[in-house]
């Protein structure tokens, strides 16, 4: 991947995946069974920003091996601020169309990489936040897509666990021009194709349209310029 920004449109809420040459479109549901939000103590005690990401969650989710998960994730695993970002699973306000391009040349290199948020400085977390409380729309080609492990931002659930898509501008291109796309195990229940079509979308090279919430994920800086 070309930069740690990437795009959480699982949490979106709104349709992810479609060949840009269809002109419909469909507007899942989200479940708001559980929806009381819990808002994680690092955003209560450090955090004096505009953008409040806990407004854009449901709430608990109910994983089918560990039980309830809240939008922190698992208590004492990871950054709570990131998975509180990871979980949103409603939809922003709007979305603002980029290119691939414009996203990695417009949006800042130089955030921090790995602390937790809640040692970084006013200054960086309000700089993130600027990006990450926005809605975008990209297009490009489906290069590849896994299913990852156990994550704090799904309380370590082996089952309900996030997909990451390599979305590239130019069919052909490899990981190291990629933007990462996370699809949250939050919204697939109501959204059970999305997986099924991931092959069929590789494999034909379509091109396609993803919805959803910008997101800079400060843990995984060692795959920058790997995947």
């Amino acid at each position: 991947m070309r930069n740690l920004l990437k795009l959480s449109i699982l949490l979106s809420g709104l349709l992810i995946f479609h060949s840009c040459g269809s002109s419909k479109s469909e507007n899942p549901r989200v479940n708001a069974d559980n929806a009381a939000i819990h808002q994680p103590d690092s955003l209560k005690n450090v955090k004096k920003l505009k953008y409040d990401p806990t407004k854009y969650c449901t709430g608990i989710f109910k994983e089918s091996d560990v039980g309830d998960c809240p939008q922190k994730g698992a208590r004492g695993k990871g950054d709570p601020d990131l998975n509180v970002l990871k979980n949103r699973d409603l939809p922003p306000e709007n979305y603002t169309p980029e290119t691939i391009s414009d996203i990695f040349q417009k949006l800042p290199q130089d955030l921090p990489k790995g602390p937790k948020r809640a040692i970084w400085s006013t200054n960086d977390l309000e700089r993130a936040e600027l990006y990450e409380s926005t809605g975008v729309v990209i297009e490009g080609y489906l290069l590849d897509y896994a299913h990852e492990g156990p994550e704090a931002c799904n309380c370590e659930s082996k089952v309900e666990k996030d997909y990451h898509i390599w979305i590239t501008a130019q069919a052909g291109e490899d990981k190291t021009h990629a933007f990462v796309v996370e699809i949250s195990p939050r919204l697939l229940a109501n959204n059970p194709n999305w997986v099924s079509e991931l092959s069929h979308l590789r494999k034909n090279n379509i091109n396609i349209r993803v919805s959803g919430w910008l997101m800079w994920d400060e843990e995984h800086d060692n795959q920058v310029g790997v995947t």
